[in-house]
């Protein structure tokens, strides 16, 4: 997200792609330090990471409100090594597939 990425910069910090784990495509969107080299991290907020907090990670949630209706089926949530290896979609096919099998 724009926000995400200005504060992020803002305090020094680098956002760029990484290598997917398995693949040579793209992998997810990582925060860096721009002073050091290392592993990024693959989300702009985070409770415990006190050196990725000096780079613009923020510990500070981001709440949003959803009014549940009837086509609501399912809330996902999951973390960051399964949004690393699946996309929206790919998730919500395996759950509409479970759901299937429920019936």
């Amino acid at each position: 997200l724009p926000n995400e990425r200005a504060r992020i910069e803002a305090l020094g910090g680098v956002v760029k792609r990484g290598e997917a784990a398995r693949s040579a495509e793209a992998g997810p969107w990582r925060v860096y330090c721009s002073k050091e080299p290392g592993p990024g991290l693959a989300m702009s907020r985070s409770i415990g990471d006190c050196s990725a907090h000096a780079v613009g990670v923020s510990h500070k949630p981001d709440i949003r409100e959803h009014a549940i209706s009837r086509d609501d089926r399912v809330l996902l949530l999951c973390t960051d090594g399964v949004w690393d290896m699946l996309s929206n979609l790919e998730a919500v096919r395996i759950v509409a597939a479970v759901l299937r099998g429920c019936t």
